[in-house]
């Protein structure tokens, strides 16, 4: 009676089928990271458009975007007051730091005069996600000033860019020449209450400069997007929360350009 030989594997050829193994299964895992992205992506950007919609309405009220630059609301203090700029940047201040260096609330601000102007916008929101719409302080100094911001799919704020502020100012750091350069001079405004007016400088740069450590900081203030055609539009920083990284921002159905200076950095 006959047996037959069974041949075990070689230790090489279970190492190749477990390199392949390995190769599929990355694979696997970037597709579905890709498909998530993808998702959130879309999601946000619908969430975009409905704040287009927002601003057909101004559009069609006949309101110019010189009457929703700012917005005067009233503080928690007696006789308090603020007009806050629309703004997509964030106070200039020493260093750079991420968590305490917030973005200035620019849809929040850009929600409130809207409000002021064409009425209640809850309504707006009944098919997004209620985890999207956060109440929150868009300003004040010392009264704090509260509002609606809605957040992207990767829970940062959506921003607002006002033709009145748009391209980059500040200094910010250039890859090509790896040192400082100055696209405009920082911008100033001011916050203004009962009590007399506070002047702050705002910066919007596509990289902020980290004296410190000699090198850009890892997040940027803005996208330092022009708005076409004067007109005002939204954007998300996407999954990196990083403005400045243009690459991977989202958009609705306007697409900004770039100041000359920094137009071909990524």
């Amino acid at each position: 009676m006959m047996h037959r030989m069974h041949r075990a594997f070689t230790l090489i050829e279970l190492l190749v089928v477990i390199g392949i193994i390995a190769i599929l299964a990355s694979i696997g895992i970037s597709v579905g990271l890709g498909v998530i992205q993808g998702s959130r992506s879309s999601a946000t950007k619908n969430t975009i458009q409905v704040l287009e919609t927002v601003l057909a309405d101004l559009d069609a009220g006949g309101y110019e975007p010189r009457e929703y630059r700012s917005f005067v609301t009233a503080g928690t203090g007696p006789g308090s007051e603020y007009e806050l700029p629309v703004v997509d940047a964030r106070l200039d201040s020493q260093g750079y730091d991420a968590e305490l260096d917030k973005p200035i609330a620019s849809l929040g601000r850009f929600l409130g005069v809207a409000q002021q102007l064409i009425g209640d916008l809850d309504d707006r929101w009944g098919g997004l996600d209620s985890e999207i719409i956060r109440q929150g302080e868009i300003g004040g100094a010392g009264d704090p000033v509260r509002g609606v911001e809605l957040i992207d799919q990767w829970g940062n704020p959506i921003r607002a860019v006002h033709p009145a502020f748009d391209g980059g100012f500040g200094e910010y750091w250039s890859p090509t020449s790896s040192n400082m350069v100055s696209n405009r001079p920082l911008l100033q405004g001011k916050f203004k209450n009962g009590r007399g007016e506070q002047t702050f400088k705002f910066r919007r740069s596509y990289r902020p400069f980290n004296a410190d450590t000699a090198k850009g900081n890892e997040s940027g203030d803005a996208d330092e997007g022009i708005c076409p055609q004067g007109r005002l539009y939204f954007y998300s920083a996407g999954p990196d929360g990083d403005p400045g990284t243009r690459d991977d921002n989202v958009y609705g159905s306007v697409q900004p350009q770039w100041p000359t200076e920094t137009a071909g950095f990524e």
